[in-house]
């Protein structure tokens, strides 16, 4: 985790120099799994709206499992040209699964996307409502497809 974050920062950094403001997003996921993210970033940067580290953790608990996803993922937001209060969100990362069943662990890597419809409230608020898709190696997890969709809400700040 801590070598994820400071790889984040050395990214960002050159590029905050040119940024306006400060991005904080945090969200619910709900879905087969649950849980609660958050993300990071810089406002009007490189060409976009917000460009943006996400972080994920979401888990599914019952009988005999427990599973856990991570999700780390860089982003943007853009807004329309012709609808300005209007715009979406893409991101792209890695998910790092931790699961067991009985005495069953298995742990592995894989890839996660996210993306989301954003309407922009004024200039310091938007809402947004997407969904996110953590895809891992055949049979290297307990899910049953070994696939994970959360959908998710929440609001960003420009501060």
């Amino acid at each position: 985790m801590q070598l994820r974050f400071t790889l984040f920062l050395l990214v960002l950094a050159p590029l905050s120099v040119q940024a306006t403001g400060l991005f904080i997003s945090p969200e619910v996921k709900v879905g087969s799994f649950r849980g609660a993210g958050i993300q990071i970033g810089t406002n009007d940067i490189a060409g976009f709206d917000v460009l943006y580290f996400d972080y994920s953790q979401v888990t599914y608990t019952s009988g005999n499992f427990d599973e856990t996803i991570d999700a780390y993922r860089l982003g943007f937001q853009h807004m329309f040209a012709h609808q300005p209060q209007m715009g979406f969100q893409a991101s792209l990362g890695m998910a790092d699964y931790r699961g067991s069943y009985r005495e069953e662990k298995r742990d592995t890597k894989g890839l996660s996307v996210g993306g989301a419809y954003v309407y922009q409230v004024n200039p310091m608020f938007s809402v947004r409502a997407g969904a996110d898709l953590d895809i891992f190696k055949d049979d290297k997890t307990h899910t049953f497809t070994d696939t994970a969709v959360q959908f998710s809400v929440g609001f960003g700040l420009r501060l």
